[in-house]
């Protein structure tokens, strides 16, 4: 038995105005499944709240009405095909959004964990044993890299790495030739994983570090490594960059030098 809906419950449904519906009507796109005589009532069924749903989604994708009336005049095997080719497309859209939820999920995941009041001060801190993955093609702080990373890592570690692999939310740089100029390769640190020649560790030790902007960065660190070099006579070959958000599109960095 099928259910009938008056258009108020129609357009609800739909979630369309009810002047819509009554102009898909007027132009022969999608007429109401019945008529009431006296009252001039119109009454749909389920059947076009789907027809209702498909040019929902095709006008989303600026397909004309005149283009969709033309289909929806075809024969049972045109649109047939063209409902299948939607339900495809749909699919399509789905996965898309769900893809850009989990970035966004990523995104705010950095921004909780890591947004920190920014200070000066140098700080030696003891940081435990990391293991880490080089993004080797990731080299700038950019909103679009730190999107990307556990994908590119996901994809450098090959086939079934997501079974094997997590990484925290945190976005890093290594840095190497620090007497020269700088080379940034950005990577995460791995929560849990399996051995890996694509796998480097980090050893604890001390580290000295503080915190600077992007426009500070470069003489940050020179400060830094003169620092370091004036108090345990030392020159790393190395220093790490922890990327620390103060914004949805800022940034800064602790910098952590290793000492001896």
């Amino acid at each position: 038995m099928k259910n009938y809906y008056s258009i108020g419950e129609t357009a609800s449904l739909a979630k369309m105005t009810i002047e819509t519906i009554r102009h898909y009507d007027r132009i022969g796109l999608l007429k109401p499944a019945k008529v009431d005589k006296q009252s001039g009532y119109r009454y749909y069924t389920d059947e076009e709240l789907i027809y209702l749903e498909v040019i929902g989604f095709y006008r989303k994708n600026n397909m004309s009405l005149a283009e969709i009336k033309h289909i929806f005049q075809q024969d049972f095997m045109h649109i047939t095909a063209f409902l299948e080719e939607t339900e495809n497309k749909i699919d399509e859209e789905i996965k898309r959004l769900h893809y850009t939820k989990g970035q966004i999920s990523n995104l705010h995941k950095q921004l909780k964990k890591n947004t920190t009041p920014v200070a000066a001060n140098f700080d030696v801190k003891s940081l435990p044993p990391r293991t880490i993955v080089l993004a080797d093609h990731l080299q700038e702080a950019t909103l679009e890299n730190f999107r990307k990373l556990h994908d590119d890592l996901y994809e450098k570690l090959g086939k079934g790495a997501r079974e094997h692999f997590r990484f925290d939310d945190s976005a890093y740089f290594f840095v190497s030739h620090v007497t020269e100029t700088l080379a940034c390769t950005m990577f995460s640190v791995c929560t849990s994983f399996e051995a890996h020649p694509n796998l480097h560790h980090l050893q604890d030790r001390n580290f000295l570090c503080f915190t600077c902007s992007e426009e500070e960065k470069e003489r940050a660190i020179k400060k830094g490594l003169a620092m370091t070099k004036e108090n345990y006579g030392v020159e790393p070959d190395y220093i790490l960059l922890k990327v620390l958000f103060t914004g949805m599109f800022q940034w800064k960095y602790e910098i952590q030098i290793p000492l001896p």
